[in-house]
């Protein structure tokens, strides 16, 4: 007596063993040893143990754990049958909160969610499963609610347990996530927004332009990322670079060529034909975006003046003319569009 204490190591209770004839009436002249043992759970007894029983009655002391459930007691004597008794122990007070996240790792994709469970526990970590306390659930990083909002939320506990949803934005980071009530430590927990799946591929240059002297180069940069634009820094994807217009690459050639990313980039090297123009260069992956990049293929320094004349041949009758053009040119013959050199004409 009582029958249900508290699972806090502490709290007793006693137990009686009375020994009884078969009618089970109480044989009070006896003075049997009684010995006292938890058959089932825990706890433990504290007292003389055997017990020598006065007037027909041994007791004993059982002491509860700081673990919920049931404890089995017996009672036994020489000659005679066994006796029985349980005692139930129980959570104390609720003490504090402890969150938990199902999944702890979501995709940043402004769709995905995970459970919050936030559980209320006494001071020896046993659940409170009759508490129905108010519990303040906040959020901060890179989620939301589930409808979209990030204000604070109350939500009622049942048998102890409140939950919640988060969802989480597009940009990859932590979600942080507290949960509080009324004179209950605060619970904490967090869940990592990822990168999603590889979904597109940009290119750049290195160099906007290139000397059309098939000798300047520069790299080429393919980067692979997700859907909202969140780099994949761990995409092995096997690039394909292919090039048009006046360049080529390294080696010379302009055939398709594949680099495998190493941390979602893959580089290679694009170099210049001697012939002014625009280069244009693509990457692309099997499931991705292809991404595209042009670098203007420019004129060397000045190099020479060729002539033309149109038409090359006229009427010898003083009167009849042709138009002299004077065109400054590199030294692979390409028009230098922003020669302003002096030139000397003579007839």
């Amino acid at each position: 007596s009582p029958v249900e204490i508290t699972a806090d190591g502490a709290s007793e209770t006693t137990i009686t063993g009375e020994i009884q004839d078969q009618y089970g009436n109480r044989c009070s002249t006896l003075t049997y040893s009684v010995y006292f043992s938890i058959a089932g759970g825990s706890g433990t007894l504290a007292g003389a143990n055997p017990a020598t029983a006065a007037e027909g009655i041994a007791t004993i002391t059982f002491v509860s754990d700081t673990s919920t459930g049931t404890a089995v007691i017996t009672s036994t004597a020489t000659g005679l049958t066994q006796g029985t008794t349980n005692v139930k122990m129980v959570h104390g007070a609720g003490a504090k909160i402890t969150n938990s996240a199902e999944p702890v790792s979501i995709t940043a994709d402004g769709t995905s969610t995970a459970t919050i469970t936030a559980v209320i526990y006494d001071a020896n970590d046993n659940v409170c499963t009759g508490a129905t306390d108010t519990i303040t659930f906040g959020i901060s990083g890179e989620g939301t609610w589930a409808d979209g909002t990030t204000a604070d939320k109350d939500i009622a506990a049942v048998d102890g347990i409140a939950t919640i949803k988060i969802k989480a934005l597009t940009t990859p980071g932590a979600v942080a996530i507290t949960a509080l009530a009324a004179g209950l430590t605060q619970g904490t927990t967090g869940v990592v927004t990822t990168v999603g799946e590889p979904a597109k591929i940009t290119v750049i240059s290195y160099k906007t332009s290139l000397t059309a002297d098939g000798i300047d180069n520069t790299t080429i940069r393919a980067k692979i990322y997700d859907a909202n634009d969140n780099f994949c820094d761990s995409s092995t994807n096997t690039v394909t670079f292919n090039v048009t217009g006046e360049g080529m690459w390294s080696d010379g050639a302009v055939i398709s060529s594949n680099v495998a990313a190493s941390g979602g980039i893959a580089y290679i090297t694009l170099k210049s034909s001697t012939t002014s123009g625009t280069a244009t260069v693509t990457g692309w992956s099997t499931g991705l975006d292809t991404g595209t990049v042009n670098v203007d293929i420019a004129a060397g320094s000045a190099d020479k003046i060729e002539l033309t004349a149109s038409p090359a041949g006229i009427t010898a009758d003083g009167v009849s003319i042709s138009t002299v053009t004077a065109e400054v040119q590199d030294a692979n013959g390409n028009l230098c569009t922003t020669a302003a050199d002096r030139k000397s004409t003579r007839l």
